[in-house]
């Protein structure tokens, strides 16, 4: 499962949550507005800001910051070849006008 560090009034958590959501990416959000517990997760995987994503390794990737398609994409393709986790609460929405290619 994909883990996303955000806050409210972020463009660029809102623009990784369109992409994860557009392409049925389940993903755990972790709004470090709520929870100082949060917080002190993104600063012990050393970022200081957000979005961050954090990818669960089947897939290979590193944990990353902000908003990057290209990793974004990547993340995509791995995920295409993995069975959807059912076991927690996942976002989906169709968009049928962001990030679909």
């Amino acid at each position: 499962m994909i883990t996303l560090y955000c806050k409210a009034n972020c463009i660029q958590c809102k623009k990784t949550k369109l992409f994860l959501d557009a392409h049925r990416i389940p993903y755990i959000e972790k709004n470090i507005e709520e929870k100082e517990e949060f917080r002190e997760e993104v600063k012990l995987y050393g970022f200081q800001s957000v979005p961050v994503l954090i990818p669960n390794a089947s897939t290979g990737l590193n944990p990353w910051f902000g908003f990057h398609p290209d990793e974004l994409r990547k993340l995509k393709q791995k995920c295409s070849s993995q069975p959807p986790d059912t076991t927690t609460e996942m976002h989906f929405i169709t968009i049928d006008r962001y990030f679909l290619k």
